[in-house]
């Protein structure tokens, strides 16, 4: 979904049809942040498109969608450009909170591909944990299959503990 005049892009008809694909959609936050814009685009038609979708959506009774601002730093997190530097800087961010919901988020980041990740962004992930004392998910990525960089990486972590 492209952004225009404040919120879509495209022809009336295309946001509409946007709107309208949107009702066969799984319910997650990218929906749900898509259909809100729908629901405030300055078509009338785009906002019923809309509106139909979402009710489409609610009659197949999903789970709730929990949005916190942890959780939309986390689903949004690898969204970034290398260049940005936001990826790590999103990262750090999280384990310094120190809340329950944010090492949930960190726990689950872990839990995921982590060899796909950059050994830079690896690196200051694991750096980021060290420094805010995250021993145990550092010590449980010592069970992972993982490059020979990342490994070293991890090792030289581990000895900062």
């Amino acid at each position: 979904m492209d952004r225009n005049d404040g919120l879509m892009r495209g022809s009336r008809e295309q946001r509409i049809a946007e709107m309208r694909s949107l009702g066969d959609a799984d319910w997650n936050p990218d929906v749900l942040l898509y259909l809100h814009i729908g629901l405030l685009d300055h078509s009338e038609n785009v906002r019923s498109a809309a509106l139909e979708a979402l009710l489409e959506i609610s009659r197949r009774r999903p789970k709730p969608v929990s949005i916190s601002p942890v959780t939309l730093l986390s689903h949004c997190l690898f969204d970034w450009t290398v260049s940005s530097g936001s990826t790590p800087r999103i990262f750090r961010s999280l384990a310094e909170l120190g809340t329950t919901e944010a090492d949930e988020a960190i726990e689950a980041i872990m839990e995921g591909p982590v060899e796909q990740l950059r050994n830079e962004d690896f690196e200051k992930f694991m750096c980021a944990l060290a420094e805010n004392g995250k021993r145990e998910t550092v010590k449980r990525l010592s069970n992972r299959k993982i490059s020979t960089t990342k490994n070293k990486i991890l090792r030289g972590v581990l000895e900062k503990f």
